[in-house]
């Protein structure tokens, strides 16, 4: 993307480390050094989830495990690793693993340092370790820490409320900084319920609609660009501005990565997706200079799925795939997506 003169995902993530609070201490004496601590981290504890996208796997969700140990290894998709039970059999060493993990932060004060501790999965809502991670910052207190869950929000009003008064808490004792929601959606209406299997959309949208109106919440979306919701997308960032001009506090921040496996986008070419994506450029927000680098990265990503060379082998493969999970789900993506049955 850089040799064609466009924003890579490199540039994009350094375009946006503007505060030197981040950068790790060690560089302030030592330019060179390779052997620093971390300002930010990205821990994923378990594949323990309650959904089952069309796009991942058994490695980050159990529901795909399931699925796999009862029905058999998908077909479709033998030779590709993201798809293999193998990735996620038992390790034997991960008490011993999490317990260095939680040591590594006490030794030397080290979890001082941490700016950004953000928890993925698998589903965080759903793992024991949501609870460890908040015991682990309530016993270390950081007040400069900003916790941050990325989260499906497919979650009971009880297990939301109860999360949300202990984070205020939290805040109000300074335990930590700040608390962030990053909520994954990639698109409205049933093509989004389609692709990310075990959605409820109303239900993703009374839980986001609550956190929207509480004060000291930081908030986000973050979306995978596929080609099962790329259509769609024009919809869901109408609907963040809707929700951005209900806040009271920082805007809700967009972030996007590009599907790389079955539904990747780029193997459909010029003209599927053309429409869609113009619109979503005309439509991203430039409010803040978050928002500018946001926009201006996805053009790049933009341009790049539409200028893609076409690859009907692969999209018969992606169209096998699809037709593989419906056997097993009971649904049926013809019905979904007419436009696809007709390439």
């Amino acid at each position: 993307m850089e040799e064609a003169g466009g924003i890579s995902d490199r540039m994009n993530q350094l375009a946006q480390q503007t505060n030197p609070d981040h950068n790790p201490q060690e560089l302030e004496k030592n330019p060179t050094a390779v052997e620093v601590t971390p300002t930010q981290l990205e821990v994923y504890f378990r594949n323990t989830c309650n959904m089952s996208c069309v796009y991942c796997g058994p490695h980050l969700s159990s529901k795909w495990q399931k699925e796999i140990e009862k029905h058999g290894p998908m077909q479709s998709v033998k030779q590709q690793k993201e798809y293999s039970i193998q990735r996620i059999q038992n390790n034997k060493h991960y008490t011993r693993q999490k317990n260095d993990f939680w040591n590594y932060l006490r030794k030397k004060d080290r979890y001082k340092a941490i700016r950004t501790y953000s928890l993925l999965g698998g589903e965080p809502l759903v793992i024991p370790e949501l609870y460890e991670s908040l015991d682990f910052w309530e016993q270390h207190p950081n007040d400069k820490l900003i916790f941050q869950l990325n989260t499906n929000l497919k979650a009971t009003d009880k297990k939301i409320d109860s999360l949300l008064a202990r984070v205020r808490s939290m805040v109000d004792s300074g335990a930590i900084y700040r608390f962030k929601i990053a909520a994954s959606i990639d698109a409205l209406g049933p093509e989004q319920e389609y692709a990310r299997t075990g959605l409820n959309q109303n239900q993703f949208i009374k839980n986001f609609e609550k956190l929207n109106i509480i004060k000291g919440i930081d908030l986000g979306i973050n979306s995978a660009l596929s080609a099962l919701t790329i259509k769609k997308l024009p919809e869901l960032i109408k609907k963040i501005e809707q929700w951005n001009a209900e806040r009271s506090g920082d805007r809700i921040v967009f972030s996007f990565n590009i599907d790389q496996g079955m539904t990747n986008p780029k193997i459909f070419g010029p003209g599927v997706f053309d429409d869609a994506l113009k619109e979503t450029i005309r439509l991203l927000p430039q409010k803040s200079v978050r928002e500018i680098i946001v926009k201006r990265h996805f053009k790049t990503v933009a341009d790049s799925i539409m200028s893609a060379q076409r690859q009907p082998e692969k999209i018969s493969t992606m169209k096998r795939y699809l037709t593989e999970l419906d056997t097993r789900r009971n649904t049926d993506w013809t019905k979904v997506y007419p436009w696809l049955v007709a390439i």
